[in-house]
């Protein structure tokens, strides 16, 4: 008997939410574990390698093993998900308690897995400790040396470093999709230099040499595997946690479903896990659906949102605590500012005072007078 609408797009709904809520985690947790597996790393190994930097993509203050003070940013992990990973009861010897937070120097828990890590996180700690893989992946999966690597990309990283400026290789209404230059010149002609002469549109730009993207030859913006990555995570945070309701039309449901198990599958075979993968997927497609699964997912779907809200929150509570300091500070600023404006209306009064008073009288005008027209300052 067919389904009615209803049903056919809670349906939608459910497969889509364990691609998302599962498999998708799956995948990113599979190439944690191909890095590890490259470094001959345990888990906890790992964490504790990284503790330093994973403690300050949640904190951006100074910790006992900071030799420098670190450069202020938006929060990317919260307490929570530190708490996941880390003992705050287990600290280094060399901790010194200069900080105002539970995790420094604190050691990865005894045991710990990747299976720990859900989508968000496993994200985290991918694109900021585990560059390795994605180099991996481009370069050692695909048989190709970083020459290849570069030379087949470098529109694209042109325009890492030329990030608002069209090229000769650039299609009618390009627009690179970054707002600011994330290498340097130096960094550009670092890696390429000027084999050839610029073509004639180049010419006609006075783009002479290794500033010249078509005259050259020879990261992750590259890297078709840190693009799967992303997507995955995106279609979490803008399909799933954000959906009004528990159904998902069929033209969304086919759309969505091709592009998130062409990504799956990229991961899979760097990975080695092709096979499997692809027998999931098809499972996915066939396994009988119960009404007890789809509220397991709604519940996980309106947990995740209450999770978003939570760190939300928290980043508000935390601007909110900052505002008194910068009203008292604005207040006292208000303050001089208006002083300033009374001293200077007063001497602009005395000296006025002083071009019209008769020269006998401007004798009168002493010290005293002038004193009693400037305001006093705190």
């Amino acid at each position: 008997m067919a389904l009615s609408t209803l049903a056919k797009e809670q349906e939608n709904f459910l497969r889509y939410a364990i691609l998302i809520v599962d498999h998708s985690k799956e995948a990113l947790q599979d190439l944690v574990e191909l890095n590890l597996k490259n470094k001959h790393l345990a888990f906890d190994e790992f964490l504790n390698q990284n503790q330093h930097e994973i403690y300050h993509l949640c904190y951006d203050s100074r910790c006992c093993q900071c030799q420098n003070i670190p450069p202020r940013r938006k929060r990317i992990i919260f307490p929570s998900q530190l708490e996941l990973l880390f003992d705050k009861y287990k600290t280094l010897p060399s901790h010194r308690g200069i900080g105002h937070n539970d995790f420094c120097c604190s050691y990865a828990k005894i045991g710990i897995t990747s299976q720990v890590l859900d989508l968000s996180l496993a994200r985290c700690v991918l694109v900021n400790c585990c560059l390795d893989v994605f180099w991996f992946t481009s370069l050692t999966s695909h048989s190709q040396t970083l020459e290849q690597f570069l030379n087949s990309n470098k529109h694209t990283i042109y325009h890492l470093w030329k990030n608002n400026q069209n090229c000769c290789q650039c299609k009618p209404g390009f627009i690179f999709p970054c707002n600011d230059s994330l290498i340097t010149e130096n960094e550009w002609k670092s890696m390429f230099s000027s084999l050839l002469s610029p073509c004639e549109n180049d010419r006609k730009r006075m783009s002479t040499g290794s500033s010249s993207v078509c005259s050259v030859e020879l990261h992750l913006k590259c890297s078709h595997i840190s693009k799967a990555v992303d997507f995955l995570v995106e279609q979490r945070n803008f399909r799933f946690a954000h959906v009004a309701e528990a159904k998902i039309p069929d033209s969304d449901f086919r759309l969505f479903l091709t592009d998130i198990e062409t990504h799956l599958l990229g991961i899979s075979r760097v990975c080695g896990k092709e096979t499997h993968v692809k027998n999931i997927l098809r499972d996915l497609h066939l396994k009988p659906l119960s009404l007890n699964m789809l509220r397991k997912y709604e519940k996980l779907l309106h947990k995740n949102m209450e999770a978003i809200n939570k760190n939300v929150n928290l980043q508000h509570r935390t601007t909110r605590q900052s505002i008194p300091r910068l009203v008292d500070k604005s207040s006292k600023i208000r303050r001089i500012e208006e002083r300033v404006d009374a001293l200077e209306t007063s001497v602009a009064a005395i000296t006025e005072e002083g071009i019209t008073t008769p020269s006998n009288a401007c004798s009168k005008l002493n010290i005293h007078t002038v004193m009693s027209n400037i305001p006093k300052f705190c």
